[in-house]
């Protein structure tokens, strides 16, 4: 499984086409089962950006029907 995500870029003068960062993510993937691990992972991806006390309001009454966990490595780009 692999999949790209990057941003919108920005034009600078002197430069042929947009500048961005993006970054490929490459491993194996595998369905999350366990109702309670999904909602674990989605709070500790949230607490990452977010304040605690809104990632707890936010998940505690939160249904995920799916969730897909993976092994990775990450390759960045900044051009």
């Amino acid at each position: 499984m692999s999949f790209c995500v990057y941003d919108k870029g920005y034009y600078e003068e002197g430069k042929l086409g947009p500048q961005i960062s993006s970054v490929i993510v490459f491993g194996h993937v595998k369905f999350v089962e366990d109702k309670e691990e999904r909602i674990s992972i989605v709070r500790s991806i949230g607490m990452k950006y977010e304040p605690a006390d809104y990632v707890e309001k936010i998940t505690s009454n939160l249904s995920i029907s799916c969730m897909i966990r993976y092994v990775a490595f990450l390759l960045q780009s900044d051009s």
